[in-house]
């Protein structure tokens, strides 16, 4: 029984949530302060298709679109933390300063990997009949606060910070600036290799513009 509940706890939870909450972090409040890595991915034009398919249809699409996602982010290190629509939350925790540069390339390689599992999802879509998928992904780094918010009845485990609010809002330039992968400053000084800057840009709730960067194309 106890095997089955804390399965059940990572099912719905992921790793570093289940563990805290198997291990007594219940109550509102109850929170740490790590470095991590955070990766926010966002699915693109989703609710035209919502209205444009049914309901079956939608969530055959979602199951694809997080299938691949989870399945990058976990093989890479990371852990998914919730699903917010069709937006996925993920963390990759920095237990050391000497572990910031392997976390950032372990992000960086999970969005990568992410897009290319994209073009085997949709080849078998489109032989189905169904249309193709595209999605964002913005990755920043920093200190977040990592454990229970809500009400003393319905709580929820969760990160909040600085970067978590980044990565969500550079996720959404992706949708303008042609690279639908796009790192901050502190990501791409960490893996030098991965990136190249695309320029400055203004960040809705930050005073001044940030450098932005691209995953660098693989030389054949």
């Amino acid at each position: 029984m106890r095997k089955s509940s804390k399965g059940l706890l990572r099912t719905y939870l992921g790793d570093g949530p289940s563990e805290a909450v198997w291990n007594g972090t219940i109550k509102r409040g109850e929170r740490t302060t790590i470095e991590a890595v955070v990766m926010f991915c966002d699915l693109r034009g989703f609710t035209a298709m919502s209205d444009s398919s049914s309901q079956e249809q939608v969530f055959e699409a979602l199951n694809g679109y997080f299938d691949l996602v989870v399945q990058s982010v976990e093989e890479n290190g990371g852990d998914v933390l919730k699903f917010i629509g069709d937006g996925i939350l993920s963390i990759f925790p920095i237990s050391d300063p000497a572990d910031r540069a392997k976390q950032c390339r372990n992000a960086a390689r999970a969005a990568q990997d992410a897009m290319a599992g994209l073009a085997a999802l949709n080849l078998n879509r489109n032989e189905a009949g169904q249309p193709s998928l595209d999605f964002g992904v913005g990755i920043d780094a920093g200190r977040v606060s990592y454990g229970n918010i809500g009400s003393p009845g319905r709580l929820d485990f969760t990160v909040l910070g600085g970067a978590v609010n980044i990565a969500s809002r550079i996720e959404g330039l992706t949708k303008t600036t042609g690279s639908r992968i796009l790192a901050t400053t502190v990501v791409a000084a960490a893996t030098p290799d991965l990136f190249s800057s695309c320029g400055p840009f203004e960040i809705r709730g930050l005073a001044d513009p940030i450098e932005l960067f691209t995953p660098i194309e693989p030389s054949n």
